[in-house]
């Protein structure tokens, strides 16, 4: 099986945290063929001050956000396979050697994922650890992502065939459309992972996933069920877990719409929750609290 490994780093004003990021690249035991930064609007623009192990490309463009700026990496990489990288997070040296070998033992496969160490993250549980060992084939890969479980980005590696044959990522989304593309790769191509930690992810005060208590992130996660309900490359199965997660998310985008002092979108959302199958009394006491205060709004 030839190795062909290109890795993307979107980065937006984070020269300091890019260089340690390219220096946990540059130490891997297998180094990869190329490194593509994607410089998303900084300012002033990223400089590479220091020479790497690894030929290193940066690409400016403005700011379009995550999505669009892994694409244009991924557009722009010569590798068969593409592992991503953000620019505040690190790899340990073992890390691309670990996930190939785990790849060489399943061809089939186009979507390896590792676990990683996360700061700054509330506790949470790797969502593809066998049952049997730490790594392998994980067959029902998609059952357990559907319910919205994490997977840490810079743990990814895909075929970048398979990456084009589902649309890359999406471009309209600025909050989970890494989970929003899991999705799609685990419904296309075999998942293979390991329950190692091969890297660590570190929370910033002014990262995206900072809006996870927003209604962002509800409306992320509504938009992206419904993709699943509509499209092609989910079975029959996938859509009707999306159609019951549709409710309870609905439920969720509401109560932070009354939250955030939104009645209107409150009681749209929670009659939206209702129709799709949504708890009925949580959704009542949205109205109950927001339906006097939206007929008190001025017009």
């Amino acid at each position: 099986m030839s190795r062909s490994i290109s890795v993307v780093i979107p980065c937006k004003d984070r020269q300091e945290s890019l260089h340690r990021a390219l220096v946990s690249v540059s130490e891997q035991t297998m180094l990869p063929d190329e490194v593509i930064v994607v410089d998303d609007g900084s300012e002033p623009p990223l400089k590479l001050s220091e020479h790497y192990a690894v030929p290193v490309k940066v690409i400016r463009q403005h700011n379009q956000g995550p999505a669009a700026a892994r694409n244009r990496g991924v557009r722009e990489a010569e590798g068969e396979w593409i592992a991503l990288l953000d620019s505040d997070d690190v790899w340990f040296p073992e890390k691309l050697a670990a996930q190939w070998r785990l790849i060489a033992q399943h061809e089939t496969a186009g979507f390896c994922v590792s676990n990683m160490e996360m700061h700054g993250w509330p506790p949470m549980e790797f969502p593809l650890t066998l049952a049997s060992g730490d790594e392998g084939l994980i067959e029902d890969a998609l059952d357990r992502l559907l319910p919205g479980r994490f997977i840490p980005t810079p743990g990814v590696m895909f075929r970048k065939e398979v990456f084009i044959k589902v649309g890359g990522f999406d471009e309209r989304l600025w909050y989970c459309e890494d989970y929003d593309l899991w999705l799609r790769l685990a419904a296309a191509t075999k998942v293979v992972a390991t329950a190692k930690c091969l890297g660590a992810c570190f929370r910033e005060n002014k990262s995206l996933s900072s809006q996870e208590q927003t209604p962002v992130a509800g409306e992320a996660g509504v938009y992206i069920l419904k993709k699943v309900m509509g499209s092609d490359l989910f079975d029959e199965r996938a859509k009707q877990q999306a159609a019951l997660r549709l409710g309870k998310t609905l439920y969720d985008l509401a109560y932070s719409y009354r939250k955030h002092g939104q009645p209107f979108k409150c009681c749209a959302a929670a009659w939206q929750s209702l129709r799709s199958g949504g708890p009925l009394g949580a959704n009542l006491k949205n109205f109950f609290f927001c339906w006097p205060e939206l007929i008190q709004t001025p017009s």
